[in-house]
């Protein structure tokens, strides 16, 4: 069996490429001939897959919509003859071709996050819909990297199941600068932070503002922030943080390839999103055992806030928007490291059970030789 995923840009600093690094390596260790289109040029998720040995074809092209993508796509199609092609984006060009070239080959297209969905409902409404619509390939099967994503934006997308968003339980190379040494704070030192784009769903000034209030009434614990994104988003952050003498230890770091890694040096992680599909950046905190703590929202903190009241307590949950109770959180975890640890641990073997790598590759599979079998049919 072959299966082609597509993607869009080629940067590991977007969750939607870590997922499909994961699981392209899940399936290929399950004798999948995986492949994997980028849209954009070569490069860093490129690379990491082309190391484990499965076959990468980089289209170079600017965006979802660039015309080029038509005869660049369509050779590898020709080239690589998929079984099935897996979608982790949309793109117009590839829809086209699929849809009038090789209408017979099974689509399945993952739903990482709510603006994937957004489309449905209101798409009559955009320039231009009626052309799209028939470019658009017919899709078998909607799969939901969490059953909080699902509920939120699954209406109109049928026939459709959840694949949770997996995890690698093996801890990355340790990065060649440790974190406290990057920030310039003794060894030992307390750091809580997070892992994220700067993008507005993120809602990163939130976070600034509870890290603020955590490193007022903690002065030996310092804060980081390791991405990168929107400028203006950059600006106002830094803003909220110069505001306050507390502040002068919240620290920028700017996009790392090594924060898989730095998040483990962490003694707490936070996220502050909106919504999301299913964190990689947390589940990356678990998979370290580090203590975390995060706000309910939409899509992927649905499963894991019934996970921490059905298994429980496994971090500190707080409603969206309560940046008091939030930051109150944090600090008892910093004063109990005892109990934070605890947490953490239940947190791991929690995850483990439900988010590795082998689940989602072997239901991956079984989906794939579904939707062969329907095509065929």
């Amino acid at each position: 069996m072959k299966v082609l995923m597509v993607t869009g840009n080629g940067r590991l600093l977007d969750g939607i490429n870590r997922h499909v690094l994961m699981v392209a390596g899940g399936l290929q260790a399950r004798d999948v001939e995986v492949a994997v289109c980028t849209v954009a040029a070569h490069g860093e998720l490129a690379e990491a897959l082309e190391a484990k040995g499965i076959k990468v074809f980089a289209l170079g092209c600017t965006s979802g919509h660039d015309w080029r993508l038509i005869g660049r796509f369509w050779k590898v199609m020709r080239t690589f003859r998929p079984d099935v092609v897996h979608g982790h984006m949309s793109a117009v060009g590839m829809g086209a071709v699929l849809r009038l070239l090789y209408p017979r080959t099974p689509v399945v297209q993952t739903i990482h996050m709510l603006t994937c969905g957004t489309w449905k409902p209101s798409f009559w409404r955009q320039p231009g819909w009626w052309w799209r619509v028939r470019l658009m390939p017919r899709v078998r099967r909607y799969v939901f990297v969490s059953q909080g994503l699902l509920e939120a934006c699954g209406q109109g997308f049928r026939p459709a199941e959840v694949i949770y968003n997996p995890m690698s339980f093996d801890l990355p190379p340790q990065g060649e600068t440790p974190l406290r040494t990057l920030i310039g704070v003794p060894e030992g030192t307390p750091v809580i932070g997070t892992a994220c784009r700067i993008v507005p769903e993120k809602c990163p000034e939130a976070f600034v503002r509870v890290m603020c209030q955590v490193l007022r009434e903690r002065p030996d614990v310092h804060a980081v922030v390791m991405g990168a994104g929107r400028a203006n988003l950059e600006v106002a952050m830094r803003s909220i943080a110069t505001a306050t003498p507390a502040g002068e230890r919240l620290h920028f770091l700017g996009y790392r390839k090594d924060a898989p890694s730095l998040v483990g040096e962490l003694n707490c992680f936070v996220m502050t999103s909106r919504t999301e599909g299913l964190p990689t950046s947390l589940l990356e905190a678990v998979r370290a055992k580090v203590p975390i703590a995060f706000m309910e929202g939409k899509g992927g903190q649905v499963d894991l806030a019934r996970l921490n009241e059905a298994e429980g307590p496994l971090a500190v949950v707080v409603p969206q928007g309560d940046e008091a109770g939030l930051a109150q959180g944090i600090l008892r975890l910093l004063a109990q490291p005892e109990e934070a640890k605890a947490r953490a641990e239940r947190a791991y073997e929690a995850a483990r059970k439900r988010y590795s790598i082998e689940l989602a590759a072997k239901a991956l599979e079984s989906l794939y030789r579904r939707v062969i079998e329907e095509a065929k049919a």
